[in-house]
């Protein structure tokens, strides 16, 4: 309807532009050209209406495949299970469903920047309990936002699930308004994503330029953790801050033998010295810099890159169990060595939970303040760990 509305007031505009002219001296010939030209006007208009209506009516036919097909589907597997939950899709739920996507599939095409491209930006679970929405940003990074739909939908808000590095919990506004439900979400979730734009172009420079021990790549977009090599048995852990990803990372953790990382630490203290006034510009951090160029400056060295060196000069195995990476406590995400003999004749480097494996078996271990020390297994100087659990 809205459509429409704007085709007439642009066709009357342009009638109105031959009507202004009928008092020009010059007659017919002027008319024959004014008339021309609202008939090659009013063609190109009547050509963007009709080009919009099959694009309405394409969205319509796909979106409508989606919801009655699956919602077919799910109705004969109730019915053969007996399962009253799957038996029957109420109206008011496929309405409700069908209706909405319509509008975020709409609105997914305004926005998304790979969906000329034929990117499918509604996915829904055969039993049409679960919807996700996939998002392409300015700079073609995928986002899903899952939706997990409750039995009551649209009454109750649907249960999310996005990677973002925030909490996502939006307003659930019920109603069957143009900016309520799955479209009111789905808008929050685009404005969420605007505002760490320039947390993941500086991820997206770490990763692509320098090697980043952990986490494992491709990373999660909450992830705001980044290990990356320096030199071998070398490395710094660091955590960028997600409201301002150019600024002063939130935690520096240098990971090494002690007299690599007090040089290292020392620079960084300088390098982030609060009284600015006795120190040149290049001396200071500057948000006007990249974090791998701040990096560059600090140590005065740059960050090893894959384009001149290879990653297996950074591999380190743990001197107990002779792995490089292994799952951690959860089985999920894998860890490498992070404890580094102090030693620096021996610094040898372990897994955090290899370690603490070792020193717990050891008689004579202690444990203070959150840490258990023991010696190490090679060359029996005092190491400590961080304890997991009860000791």
């Amino acid at each position: 309807v809205s459509q429409m509305q704007g085709l007439i007031d642009r066709l009357t505009d342009a009638s109105m532009a031959i009507r202004s002219d009928d008092s020009n001296p010059n007659g017919t010939e002027n008319d024959v050209g004014n008339i021309n030209n609202f008939l090659l006007k009013s063609d190109a208009i009547v050509k963007e209406f009709l080009s919009a209506v099959d694009q309405h009516r394409q969205r319509v036919h796909r979106i409508g495949n989606k919801t009655s097909g699956k919602r077919k589907a799910g109705e004969m597997r109730g019915a053969s299970s007996g399962d009253s939950i799957h038996n029957e899709v109420s109206l008011m739920y496929f309405d409700a469903l069908h209706k909405q996507c319509l509008q975020v599939d709409q609105l997914l095409e305004q926005y998304s920047s790979r969906f000329e491209e034929g990117q499918d930006g509604i996915i829904l679970s055969e039993d049409l309990s679960q919807v996700t929405f996939c998002y392409y940003d300015e700079k073609n990074r995928s986002h899903d936002l899952v939706g997990i739909l409750p039995k009551n939908f649209p009454l109750s808000n649907p249960n999310w699930i996005c990677d973002l590095p925030c909490d996502f919990d939006p307003k659930w506004m019920r109603n069957t308004g143009q900016n309520s439900g799955l479209v009111s979400v789905v808008k929050h979730f685009i404005d969420s994503i605007s505002l760490y734009q320039c947390l993941w172009d500086e991820m997206d420079d770490i990763d692509g330029n320098v090697w980043v021990l952990e986490p494992s790549l491709p990373a999660r977009r909450s992830c705001c953790e980044r290990r990356v090599a320096l030199r071998s048995g070398l490395s710094i852990q660091f955590t960028i801050d997600p409201e301002n990803a150019r600024s002063v990372p939130l935690t520096m953790r240098f990971i090494g033998s002690s007299n690599d990382v007090g040089d290292l630490r020392n620079a960084y203290k300088k390098y982030m010295a609060s009284d600015e006034r006795i120190l040149d510009d290049e001396d200071t951090w500057s948000e006007a810099l990249s974090i791998r160029e701040n990096m560059k400056r600090c140590f005065g060295f740059p960050l090893p890159s894959p384009e001149t060196t290879e990653k297996d000069d950074f591999i380190v195995e743990c001197g107990i169990c002779y792995a490089h990476r292994i799952a951690n406590d959860e089985g999920e995400e894998s860890v490498i060595p992070s404890v580094t003999c102090p030693n620096t004749s021996c610094a040898r480097s372990y897994h955090d939970s290899c370690l603490l494996e070792w020193l717990q078996s050891l008689p004579g271990a202690k444990a203070s303040f959150g840490r258990i020390f023991g010696s190490c297994p090679y060359c029996c100087d005092s190491i400590s760990v961080k304890v997991v659990g009860n000791f």
